[in-house]
């Protein structure tokens, strides 16, 4: 979809509720971020003393707030690029992060995503967020890539019988999603692990159900604490 702060872009996003932008990561940062997932798993097999990292990617898919962590992931957060998705798909200046996540899907087949939304478990009183998934491996069908009603995020309840639009990612690429469009996931059916980083952004004005957001847990980007 080329520059991600084009409004091009933005029109897509609101329309379909989800849009996949040109890749901002070239294939060394891209391996860079896949080491830094080594990182990340290495301090998950130390911590909660795991005999390997097979038996630690056997329990753990997924991993909070890696950038707490791995430098690499907390440099990711510091990319204009990624903040410029962030503020066109917002329609703000000012965005705060909700989540980094690393999600691992196993080449086993046993992990489907059934149909949701994500704003049911994000702490917002409005919508006024979303996901920037960012493909680590090459995404697609066969490895368990997101598929979408494209324009759901619009309607009270999912069109029944409408049909589903799969995203392919290829690596390095980023796909941002309304936290209303509902969407799922198929088997991961390949030989391979799918990783992908998942970053969940808001707009800084959005209240929270919580009460006042807490800068340590939910900083303001491109602001990320220590």
């Amino acid at each position: 979809m080329g520059d991600p702060s084009t409004p091009a872009l933005r029109a897509r996003f609101l329309r379909d509720g989800w849009v996949v932008a040109d890749p901002f990561l070239t294939p060394t940062e891209v391996e860079a971020l896949r080491d830094g997932f080594e990182e990340v798993l290495d301090d998950a097999v130390r911590s909660a003393r795991y005999a390997s990292r097979e038996v630690c990617l056997r329990v753990i898919q997924l991993w909070h707030d890696p950038w707490r962590v791995s430098p690499v992931y907390a440099a990711l957060l510091l990319r204009p690029e990624l903040l410029a998705l962030a503020r066109t798909c917002l329609g703000c200046d000012d965005v705060r992060l909700l989540s980094q996540r690393l999600i691992v899907k196993p080449p086993d087949g046993r992990t489907p995503l059934p149909w949701h939304q994500d704003f049911a478990h994000w702490p917002l009183t409005e919508p006024r967020g979303a996901l920037l998934w960012i493909a680590l491996d090459d995404v697609d069908g066969s490895t368990g890539g997101l598929r979408y009603l494209t324009g759901s995020h619009t309607l009270r309840e999912p069109p029944m019988g409408a049909d589903a639009e799969g995203a392919r990612v290829p690596a390095g690429h980023v796909l941002a999603h309304h936290p209303l469009v509902w969407h799922a996931a198929a088997s991961n059916r390949s030989p391979s692990w799918r990783r992908a980083c998942l970053v969940a952004v808001a707009d800084a004005r959005t209240p929270s159900r919580s009460g006042a957001w807490d800068p340590a847990r939910f900083p303001l980007l491109p602001a990320v604490p220590t």
